[in-house]
């Protein structure tokens, strides 16, 4: 079993969260993920100090937890955050849990959206899977594309997990009614990264959403419209497939929609380049979305 490899340092303080409104989340909890096709543990406890919610985290590399003092409360998702020093740099990072039947669910990333990885946690013993189950879910982790563009050395990428067109996740995309927007039980949510605000018809998805000198970062979600589709950019990028929150939800362009005549074994995510900017396009089963845009900075 690997051990984790961060230096775990006192975050600055956040909002505070009243223990009575997170009690699902208080306990000793082990958490797990995997990084570089290793499984890493961790070991968070969740506790009441003076009614308001305290939290330390410890891996084998320290001989005390460390204690977290950014911890808020948004909705079912709880997210503590905390600065890592690795290498001589800094780097900020954020884990989201919800709690899902008596287990925690989350990923774990930096702010910046150079890393993520999802996160199981469990209390006491580890739970056991049925046959078979356990090496799907760490198939589905580790399982990532990837597509690339690059005009005039700025770069847009798109990371997605390749959902196969007859999983229960593209059952339930067809299934769509009006207004609904799709979800992903099999894989995290697709993640765009880009050195350039992007413009997509009237619309525009702003660089620097995160941070003013940084590149944008959102998950993108396919939207039934009325006679149509929309592609939704949403800022919570590094998240599971299921963890959306609506109010996360940035802006929405309208999107070209086809049947193919060869249809996809999974979902396939290109970029390709057009004049002025590009055109983005998805493909899954029958079904193909394109969205073409300017770049505008």
């Amino acid at each position: 079993m690997a051990t984790i490899l961060f230096s775990f340092l006192l975050s600055p303080v956040g909002a505070q969260v009243e223990v009575a409104t997170a009690e699902e989340f208080v306990g000793s909890w082990t958490l797990s993920m995997i990084f570089n096709d290793q499984e890493i543990e961790m070991a968070l406890d969740l506790h009441d100090v003076d009614g308001l919610l305290g939290a330390t985290l410890s891996s084998a590399l320290r001989s005390e937890p460390q204690q977290i003092a950014n911890i808020t409360k948004e909705g079912d998702v709880l997210t503590l955050g905390w600065v890592t020093k690795a290498q001589g740099q800094e780097t900020t990072l954020r884990l989201a849990l919800r709690s899902v039947d008596g287990a925690l669910a989350g990923t774990l990333g930096d702010v910046d959206g150079f890393f993520s990885t999802e996160i199981t946690g469990w209390q006491g013993d580890r739970p056991s899977a049925p046959e078979g189950q356990a090496a799907s879910a760490r198939t589905s982790r580790s399982r990532d594309a990837s597509t690339e563009l690059v005009v005039a050395e700025q770069k847009i990428s798109i990371r997605y997990a390749p959902l196969e067109a007859g999983s229960s996740d593209y059952d339930h995309l067809l299934a769509l009614a009006t207004g609904e927007v799709s979800r992903f039980e099999g894989g995290r949510a697709i993640k765009l990264l880009s050195d350039v605000s992007l413009r997509f018809g009237d619309t525009v998805v702003p660089r620097g959403n995160i941070a003013a000198d940084y590149g944008g970062v959102y998950s993108l979600w396919l939207k039934k419209s009325d006679g149509g589709w929309e592609i939704v950019f949403n800022r919570d990028a590094d998240i599971w497939g299921t963890q959306r929150l609506q109010e996360a939800d940035v802006v929405s362009v309208a999107v070209g929609f086809g049947v193919l005549e060869t249809e996809t074994e999974e979902l396939t995510i290109e970029l390709v380049e057009a004049p002025g900017g590009g055109l983005l396009r998805m493909a899954w089963g029958a079904n193909e979305w394109m969205a073409p845009f300017e770049i505008i900075d």
